[in-house]
């Protein structure tokens, strides 16, 4: 069965397929008009990328002079690499949001032609058919003297002039390149989109960052202060998480148990997603998916299960991050396992530990570089609830408890309805 709205798979790119957040949607489309870079933030699978493009869609549906460029930088570890997929951006953008148009086909075609022009001043093979876009036809441009952020800019913004378009620039995920590429690269990135900002009228600056943290040490610096606008996505409470469930499962399950799913949101799916929207459409998926070849109670027992699995990758993958940059990781993971047991505090954190004061802020500082923790109100949370449940934080065995006790309240509403 194919799966349609909130369960679409993929980040979504039309907001009818976008559950909630509507105060930021239209944040989001106002910012469009002003001359600031519109910073996205938020922890890993909360739907940025859904936010912008499913806003950019709608922005874009009724209007022929706006393009979509999508600079997606996860895994991104070289500048190469980097301006090999801005110059490839307007192909991601346009797969992105699922359009083509006639702007979209010129701009591709000036591109090719003025890189053409560029490159034939240091290779013969001036022919993109032979270099592409690729990391080679970046270092025939840094010959040529292409050598950072601001001349792509520059260049975007010039071509955009010559066909009286306006261009959204989405560096997905910003932070990234700056985990790998040193000598002053976030000082250049932040100068680069000032200067964006301040003389390239024809460029619409957004990123996102899900190490909320080291996209801070980036945005939060002189060259943009008084530049950004800032939008942040938080978890779901529980009544949304209700309210999310409803509506996505609705079109699949029999309408007499869509009652019993405020119960599934209260004792199984909020405590172990915490409300992170990523997870609860991933549950949403499996149950689809299962229920199709079995009956709820046992859909809902293999789609947990299912659930429990990919966090625990997910997670094992993100605490192996500590173990393979960190001199004493075990240290780290130990702090960590207590902040997911709840041991939220400076002072309870020093207690239990018996880490001192130098120790433990380094450990938390590298805890939240890394995207594992975030502080709240002086105390430390984990972003992710797969960490909490690869540490074993998460009592698994009580949620499977409760589990099953739901189930047999399902079977007596599945026995009641067949009596």
């Amino acid at each position: 069965m194919e799966l349609v709205d909130y369960l679409k798979r993929g980040p979504k790119n039309r907001l009818e397929d976008f559950y909630d957040y509507r105060d930021l949607v239209d944040k989001l489309r106002i910012s469009f008009n002003l001359s600031t870079v519109s910073v996205v933030l938020g922890v890993r699978r909360i739907g940025k990328t859904s936010l912008v493009l499913s806003t950019v869609y709608d922005f874009m549906k009724n209007r022929k002079d706006v393009l979509f460029f999508h600079i997606d930088l996860r895994g991104v570890t070289s500048r190469d690499q980097m301006n090999s997929i801005i110059l490839r951006s307007h192909i991601i953008g346009a797969k992105s949001l699922e359009y083509k148009s006639p702007l979209l086909k010129e701009f591709d075609k000036r591109l090719k032609d003025k890189l053409t022009e560029i490159i034939s001043s240091t290779t013969r093979e001036a022919s993109l058919k032979i270099i592409k876009f690729s990391k080679t036809l970046s270092r025939r441009l840094r010959e040529a003297g292409y050598t950072g952020l601001r001349d792509y800019l520059e260049l975007y913004d010039d071509l955009c002039s010559e066909l009286n378009a306006r261009c959204i620039m989405f560096f997905d995920e910003i932070h990234e390149p700056a985990l790998y590429i040193k000598n002053g690269f976030k000082r250049e990135i932040a100068g680069s989109l000032a200067y964006a900002c301040d003389y390239l009228r024809n460029l619409k600056i957004v990123v996102s960052g899900s190490l909320v943290r080291l996209t801070e040490e980036i945005i939060n610096q002189d060259p943009l202060v008084g530049r950004l606008t800032y939008i942040e996505l938080k978890e779901l409470d529980m009544i949304q998480v209700r309210d999310f469930l409803e509506k996505a499962l609705k079109p699949y399950i029999k309408q007499d148990l869509v009652r019993v799913i405020p119960t599934l949101s209260s004792v199984v799916v909020y405590p172990i997603t915490n409300g992170i929207i990523g997870w609860i459409t991933l549950f949403g998926q499996y149950l689809v998916e299962n229920i199709g070849s079995m009956e709820l109670s046992k859909a809902l027992t293999v789609s947990i299960r299912s659930l429990i699995t990919d966090m625990y990758k997910t997670g094992l993958e993100q605490v192996n991050v500590l173990r393979r940059y960190l001199r004493e990781p075990d240290k780290a993971i130990k702090t960590l396992y207590l902040i997911c047991k709840g041991v939220n505090s400076w002072s309870e954190l020093k207690n239990v530990t018996s880490y001192s004061d130098g120790v433990l802020s380094s450990i938390i500082e590298k805890l939240e570089r890394y995207g594992l923790v975030k502080k709240v109100a002086d105390k430390y949370y984990p972003c992710d609830p797969s960490i909490s449940v690869t540490l074993g934080a998460i009592d698994i065995g009580e949620i499977t408890n409760r589990l099953e006790q739901f189930i047999q309240a399902i079977n007596l509403i599945e026995s009641s309805r067949s009596g």
